[in-house]
């Protein structure tokens, strides 16, 4: 199911300056999204980006954004949209079906093997190939500590 255009909400996306990233991240969740994912996508992002701003890595005013942390903002809006939660296939999916927007999109190869590392690696330590558990204190490993929190960490008295 796509994403209705009236109903694309993606806070996070005013975050990513640089134009063939913004575009392929639109085109992927309009083709590729549901509200339920951009949902708990725009959530991994919004603690990904807190945890960025607590270790100073990025700034308050969201208007001076590395490139490296805009490319992380888009693996965090297009990191659930195959993921099964279950196979690395469904991961690897990720870059099978969107290399071909990102492409369309024209951007350059080293952001999106950026981006698909990313994705790939989101589960951390958890990873299905230990080659793919990124550094805890690297972008991708915010990334998929980020997740976990999203996805997994219930307080006591949640559970």
């Amino acid at each position: 199911m796509e994403i209705a255009k009236e109903h694309f909400e993606a806070r996070n996306m005013k975050l990513i300056q640089t134009e063939c990233i913004a575009d392929f991240v639109k085109a992927a969740l309009m083709e590729y999204g549901t509200p339920e994912k951009l949902i708990e996508a725009n959530k991994v992002v919004d603690v990904m980006t807190g945890m960025l701003r607590k270790k100073k890595q990025l700034p308050e005013d969201n208007n001076s954004i590395a490139l490296m942390y805009e490319i992380m903002i888009a693996a965090g809006l297009v990191h659930n949209l195959f993921f099964d939660g279950k196979s690395f296939a469904s991961l690897a999916r990720t870059r099978d079906v969107l290399k071909p927007v990102a492409v369309e999109c024209n951007v350059p190869d080293q952001y999106l093997d950026t981006i698909f590392e990313a994705v790939e690696a989101q589960l951390g330590e958890d990873s299905f190939n230990r080659n793919l558990v990124p550094g805890d204190n690297t972008p991708a490993g915010i990334f998929a500590w980020a997740n976990w929190f999203v996805k997994e960490f219930k307080p006591a008295g949640e559970q």
